[in-house]
């Protein structure tokens, strides 16, 4: 059997790991996410910062601490940042050596709210306690781009890359030691996630330093998906794979806590994945690129998605990862 073929490098400058000057074109926005899990203590975060659709100078963040219970403190802000490569608000993202050690800190406020609650309308108006965050990220391996996105109105560049994670969660004065593993992303470019349809969006990292993404993004309405692309790899490189099947789309609320299948080819060889749900949190797309907290059933909302902490099975090895699967609603403009 022929060994699939690894990349090792990439294609990316170190500038890249930083915010992009703001362009003077239609529809573009830029967007930074952070995802990472601690299995010692069963707590998750979620960071997710984009330059909005009517000032590419103004930023909107969402933050969430997933706790053990189905409880989450969550947070939204916006900000203008201190320079044109820097993020706006609450949250900073540095690069001390890009794409090999990162810092994500978060210095603000959080409601503390059940999962019950969110699953079931917006995030309501609350009482808030403080909330300081340091992760300090160490790569698993080089990141990698997913190809042309444009064609999906997702951006021009997209990059992923996994890492393992240190630092601390202090929430209302009580820290909480952070040591897992997770993944960033980094998006620039015309975007515009309202036109997509249901999908999923599914990382892990194992034990073994092995890791994967898969993403598949239906197309509304029906036809050829938008972007079907998957990627296994270690520090030492990355493979392209292949869909063979799976069940990891939902099309109902419901459906949030279901478990997953998903089967890759690589090089000849099948690799079985399952995971299940550890804690999901909703938010929803508004407009062309802002995620709000919650479940938002007005026509303003595009979609509810499910950023979920997960557990993976591969190869009998248990890891750790974030699983982002949409339910679609009708489009703004698409109601009489």
């Amino acid at each position: 059997m022929t060994p699939p073929a690894r990349v090792r490098a990439h294609e990316f400058a170190d500038s890249d790991d930083f915010a992009h000057p703001p362009q003077d074109v239609a529809g573009w926005s830029e967007s930074l996410l952070v995802q990472a899990f601690c299995p010692r203590s069963n707590v998750g975060f979620y960071a997710h910062t984009n330059r909005t659709a009517w000032d590419t100078a103004l930023w909107s963040e969402v933050v969430a601490v997933y706790l053990p219970g189905d409880r989450f403190a969550v947070a939204k802000g916006f900000g203008y940042g201190p320079s044109e490569h820097q993020v706006g608000g609450s949250l900073s993202f540095e690069a001390p050596r890009p794409f090999e050690e990162n810092v994500t800190r978060y210095r603000g406020a959080a409601q503390l709210i059940d999962g019950r609650i969110l699953r079931d309308g917006p995030a309501p108006s609350g009482m808030h306690v403080g909330l300081d965050v340091e992760l300090k990220q160490s790569a698993l391996g080089a990141p990698f781009g997913v190809g042309d996105v444009r064609p999906g109105n997702f951006g021009h560049t997209h990059y992923e890359q996994h890492f393992s994670c240190t630092g601390q969660i202090t929430l209302d004065g009580e820290r909480i030691e952070m040591e897992g593993t997770g993944m960033r992303d980094h998006t620039w470019g015309p975007r515009d996630l309202s036109v997509m349809g249901n999908h999923f969006w599914i990382h892990g990292e194992f034990p073994d330093g092995r890791w994967l993404s898969t993403m598949y993004i239906a197309r509304r309405g029906g036809g050829d998906a938008l972007l079907n692309f998957h990627v296994i790899g270690d520090a030492a490189g990355m493979t392209h794979a292949s869909l063979v099947s799976h069940d990891a789309l939902i099309d109902a609320e419901s459906q949030v806590f279901d478990p997953w299948r998903i089967e890759l080819q690589a090089g000849g060889e099948i690799h079985q994945i399952r995971g299940e749900i550890v804690a999901p949190m909703p938010f929803s797309f508004v407009g062309p690129v802002e995620m709000t907290l919650g479940t938002d059933r007005t026509p303003q909302a595009s979609h509810v998605v499910y950023e979920s902490q997960a557990r993976l099975s591969w190869n009998g090895q248990t890891g750790y990862g974030l699983c982002e699967r949409t339910v679609i609603r009708p489009r703004k403009e698409s109601i009489k």
